[in-house]
């Protein structure tokens, strides 16, 4: 789905810590957005501020971005910890043994995804794909059960 022109505009940048800017070769307007980005500013407002138009300032954040030197925080999505994997992995090996944790890899893989940067958006989906491994009807409700508790805890 691509964004519309107006929420283009309202998206708001921070800048990254740089090390040293000089190693990179930036163009003039990512320059001048970038010395106006205070990371409370819009694209809207940079645009206003720089002269700009608001597709080129967007562009100049873009390439910004690719670089490393910004991000915009709502476009990163939340990821779930180690800590969770490993309560989901201890969950799941009181009913399936050990085979739990390739079981889980298994399916973080058949989601297209990695344990390393698994989006929270998907943990239900992957406790209801992993609960359809286990045989017993009881022990999946619970598995289910205590994972849904656990999941709304950490939000």
């Amino acid at each position: 789905m691509k964004n519309s022109q107006e929420e283009i505009a309202l998206k708001v940048y921070k800048r990254l810590d740089i090390d040293d800017i000089g190693e990179y070769s930036i163009d003039d307007q990512m320059l001048t957005v970038l010395m106006d980005l205070d990371d409370e500013k819009n694209i809207d407002a940079i645009a206003q501020d720089t002269g700009l138009s608001v597709d080129m300032t967007y562009e100049a954040l873009v390439r910004l971005s690719e670089l490393g030197f910004v991000v915009c925080p709502e476009d990163e999505a939340a990821v779930i910890d180690a800590a969770f994997f490993e309560m989901l992995t201890t969950k799941l090996a009181k009913v399936l043994g050990p085979i739990a944790r390739v079981i889980i890899e298994d399916t973080v893989e058949d989601l297209g995804q990695s344990i390393s940067s698994f989006p929270a958006d998907q943990t239900a989906e992957l406790v209801d794909l992993l609960s359809r491994e286990i045989q017993k009807d009881e022990e999946k409700g619970r598995f289910k059960a205590e994972m849904i508790h656990i999941i709304d805890e950490i939000g």
